[in-house]
């Protein structure tokens, strides 16, 4: 094997020459830092104006120099203390070739060519000037071709937040117009990720509430034997210890309150929110009822059919909470705006942090742009953040540093479908497995009860019954 093949660089690659760029890349375990090249001197030592600073031990302050020409490429070490070597080879001078390993001191690196989509920015950020200037504060509303997205009169959005172009994202801001001087209540569905409360935080500012409190509050975070007071407040005296606490409910009085995934919320509680929503009262533990006024605004990611077919949510809570739905699209569904998005974060972790991420280059924006982000915009900002941290300050971010993609969730009827071994056997044996595996299931958690197996599996009594006679299953017990 040749050293180019070692590193998985390309034997037909063309090298170095005029429409190539050069990069260096350190070998070696979890090693991630990589320096373009630009044509003249590029000098590698510790001190803070090298081209290439390796502040490691055994680096000089001034130690090397890689010289990029047209059509050549030199390293020439300047007397450093612990030399430079070319493939294994001490030297003062040396040509280099792609493919090429380059030590300085104790650090390994590699000769790399670059194509030219791999240097072209896809998505351009401000940095810092030289005199240490912040970053100027840009509208997070830029569009993919630098003008403000057009979000329909009146819709507000959070600070920082991008306003999609995408038709999906604009059909829902023209559904949010829509009811915006309402007080309906509302719920917000989607998949995990999506951004849901951000929504309903438009959805507030977006009001004529928009001067009262925004109140949040997620179901699934709190514990469900506080949930209650939590949520509807407790009284003073009603116990010893206990303190005495208003809600979230009366917290939002004359505002919002948000309730994030709402379907986590237990059978006895969403009783008594039923008759908040009806009532317009709170009863707090321990004191009489009071008048309240509060819009309602509730997001899930589960399937609340579902959950009111299994019996574990209230219809009549469903139908008072989705007075009117807003659908946030998935990231795949917008990925049009991922460019916007992906600037919008590179400048957010640039400020937080210090680093200087110049963006995207053309290449590495295709690679995001084509994977399936089932985690939707919080997986791509997490993303996002990682590969500002690794990038070296002054460039862009490439796709040589999108190698390790880390563990991407996927659908579980995909996972299924890719586990099949097709051919093994007839198509209509596989799904009659699967079907028989989902109805003994739906048996089983049911204890036997048909009708509430057939509402598990979405199907009609009779559906279910004629199903156990074609599959040969015994039926449990009637329901």
């Amino acid at each position: 094997m040749t050293t180019k093949e070692l590193h998985g660089v390309d034997p037909q690659d063309p090298g170095i020459g005029p429409d190539r760029h050069l990069r260096l890349r350190e070998l070696g375990p979890g090693a991630s830092r990589q320096f373009l090249l630009h044509t003249g001197d590029n000098v590698v030592g510790s001190d803070g104006d090298c081209d290439c600073r390796l502040q490691d031990r055994g680096i000089s302050r001034r130690h090397a120099v890689i010289r990029v020409e047209a059509e050549r490429c030199v390293a020439l070490d300047l007397g450093s203390k612990n030399g430079t070597q070319v493939d294994g080879k001490a030297i003062r001078e040396s040509e280099l070739n792609v493919g090429d390993d380059v030590s300085f001191g104790a650090t390994l690196w590699l000769l790399e060519s670059v194509p030219d989509d791999d240097v072209e920015l896809g998505v351009e950020v401000e940095l810092p000037t030289d005199h240490g200037e912040a970053l100027s504060e840009q509208p997070d509303t830029l569009s993919l071709a630098g003008e403000l997205s057009e979000l329909p009169h009146g819709v507000e959005l959070p600070a920082g937040i991008v306003a999609g172009r995408a038709p999906s994202m604009m059909q829902l801001y023209r559904r949010l117009a829509a009811v915006r001087r309402s007080t309906v209540s509302i719920l917000i569905t989607g998949e995990t990720g999506v951004g849901k409360e951000h929504v309903a935080q438009g959805v507030h500012l977006s009001s004529t509430r928009r001067d009262g409190p925004f109140v949040a509050l997620n179901c699934a975070a709190v514990p469900h034997e506080l949930l209650e007071a939590e949520l509807f407040g407790v009284g003073r005296g009603v116990a010893t210890g206990v303190s005495p606490r208003r809600g979230r409910i009366r917290e939002a009085a004359g505002g919002t309150l948000f309730l994030d995934e709402v379907g986590e919320m237990p059978a006895p509680l969403q009783a008594k929110l039923l008759r908040v929503l009806q009532e317009k009262e709170v009863a707090p533990l321990g004191e009489s009822a009071e008048p309240v006024d509060v819009r309602f605004v509730a997001a899930t990611n589960v399937d609340l059919g579902s959950r009111i077919a299994d019996g574990s949510f209230r219809s009549d809570l469903y139908y008072r909470l989705a007075g009117y739905e807003l659908a946030v699209p998935s990231l795949r569904d917008r990925i049009q705006d991922l460019p916007a998005l992906a600037g919008c974060f590179i400048r957010q972790v640039n400020r937080e942090s210090g680093k200087r991420a110049r963006g995207l280059t053309v290449k590495a924006l295709r690679v995001l742009q084509s994977r399936s982000w089932q985690g939707n915009i919080r997986q791509l900002q997490n993303e996002v953040r990682r590969l500002v941290y690794e990038c070296p300050d002054g460039q862009a971010i490439d796709s040589e540093m999108l190698r390790d993609q880390g563990i991407e969730v996927r659908d579980p009827i995909e996972l299924l479908a890719d586990r099949l071994e097709l051919g093994a056997q007839p198509m209509a044996a596989l799904l009659e497995s699967i079907e028989r595996r989902l109805v003994v299931r739906a048996l089983q958690q049911t204890e036997g009860n048909r009708s509430a197996a057939a509402r598990l599996l979405g199907v009609s009594r009779n559906g279910l019954s004629l199903r156990l006679q074609r599959l040969g299953l015994v039926d449990g017990s009637e329901g």
